[in-house]
Parts: structure tokens; sequence; C-alpha cells
């Protein structure tokens, strides 16, 4: 990650850092060595691993986004670049970003995601990409998710917890290194 986001306590966001793909959301793509303000409202942020995307939850529920958008994690149905955060999603309690996909979980607890999700292999078991959200593996009563460069955690309301994708160093956490098509349980 080459950009910085900073959110303040009344939910203003600024942005500094790389704007090679338009990740600082300024209408730009120069790059910025001074913090300029952004949006207002927001409540959460995340942003892209390697690949140069931002997205922001605001307080209303809606998702913005911005930056490179070249594998359709953004979500917006393109596969365009925007340099100005554009709506791609409402009724979100909270956002995932990885390696060039980004994962939503919705307010009634489903779980969306687009981009690549080759590594992740999240949607159905399969290796396709997105640029337009599609609902996951089906997961119960999942609380939050984290995502990282090419791997999911879900927490789940029952204190469980679930993980997929890249497994080659046993960072899943299941005893195993076998790569995950598809969620498993993690026990602790």
């Amino acid at each position: 990650m080459y950009h910085s986001l900073f959110l303040e306590s009344n939910g203003t966001l600024w942005s500094c850092g790389n704007n090679a793909s338009g990740e600082l959301g300024d209408s730009s793509t120069t790059d910025r060595l001074v913090p300029k303000q952004v949006m207002s409202s927001v409540q959460a942020w995340q942003q892209g691993q390697v690949v140069f995307f931002s997205l922001f939850l605001k307080s209303n529920g809606t998702v913005w986004a911005c930056g490179d958008n070249y594998n359709g994690q953004l979500g917006d149905s393109t596969m365009i670049s925007h340099s100005i955060p554009v709506q791609v999603m409402s009724n979100v309690q909270s956002v995932a970003a990885g390696a060039g996909h980004s994962v939503f979980l919705m307010s009634n607890g489903t779980l969306l995601a687009c981009g690549i999700i080759a590594q992740a292999n999240l949607v159905n078991g399969t290796t396709n990409s997105t640029s337009i959200p599609v609902q996951m593996i089906s997961i119960a009563n999942v609380q939050a998710c984290i995502r990282r460069k090419s791997q999911s955690v879900f927490l789940r309301i029952i204190a469980h917890c679930s993980a997929c994708g890249d497994n080659s160093l046993g960072q899943l956490g299941d005893g195993t290194t076998i790569n995950r098509l598809t969620p498993i349980n993690i026990s602790f």
C-alpha cells in the first residue's frame, strides 16, 4: 500500500501518497505529499493491497470506491478506474479489501464479493472474476469479515471462525497447508 487514508472522529476522510490510479479519491492522479479532504460522514475505509484502490463505508450504509478497477474490484459493474469516489453499494455493514478484490458484509448478514476471486475462490467455490458484486458461498451468522491479500476470515456470531483462500504457509489455521476453495471452520 502506497497511499494513506485518515479518518477523523467527525467522519471526515483525508488521503495522501501515491495516486497513480486515482486511489486517493481527489479527482486527480497526482501524488499528494500532504493529506487532502476527500469525503465526510465516513465510518470506515479499506485500502486494496497490491492493486491500488480504496473503499469508503459511509454512516448511511453506502459504499463508495475509487482507484484501480482493472479487475472489477470496485464493484461498479465496470473495469474503469475512477479518481472520484463512486457509489457502488448500499445497506452495507462492513467492507474488506484484498489484492484486487473486495468483500462486502451486507446489513442482512450476506457476503458479496467482486474483483479477482481467483486466489480467494470465494464465490460458489469457483475461480471466476466479476465486476458485479455476487453472493459468496453461504456462511451463517457472519458478524464481520477480514480480507487480506489472498485469504478471508469470517467471524460468526456464535463464536466460530471460518477462513478460505491461500494456505500455503498454514495461515488459515486449520492445521494444514492445503489451499481452501470454500470456507472451513477453524477451531481454537
